[in-house]
């Protein structure tokens, strides 16, 4: 196998966890479809009316767009997971810029 592609497929399989939420954060800045609902909620794909989850992405997505008083009313969780998804989001970066200052000495 090239070198080049060895690198490449290094690099991601390093950093997978990184990118799969910086690709989050992108699929929750596109623009949402208002007449179809797809749901993954097990809750809801059972027929249970209440899940205590549901509602967070497109509340992430509201604040995301600015709209903060909207996102609170659909889920008052969802502006905390945003802080958390880019915590971590930061916290990988940092640890990453750390691992490749310390492998280079």
């Amino acid at each position: 196998m090239n070198k080049k592609i060895k690198t490449g497929l290094w690099w991601i399989n390093r950093h997978l966890e990184l990118l799969l939420w910086l690709m989050i954060v992108v699929l929750l800045l596109l623009p949402m479809p208002i007449d179809t609902h797809f749901t993954l909620c097990p809750f809801s794909n059972l027929g249970w009316h209440y899940c205590p989850g549901c509602g967070v992405g497109r509340a992430c997505h509201l604040a995301l767009q600015g709209d903060l008083g909207a996102s609170l009313a659909m889920h008052p969780l969802g502006i905390f997971a945003l802080i958390v998804i880019f915590f971590r989001i930061f916290s990988l970066i940092k640890f990453s810029i750390y691992q490749s200052k310390t492998q280079t000495l």
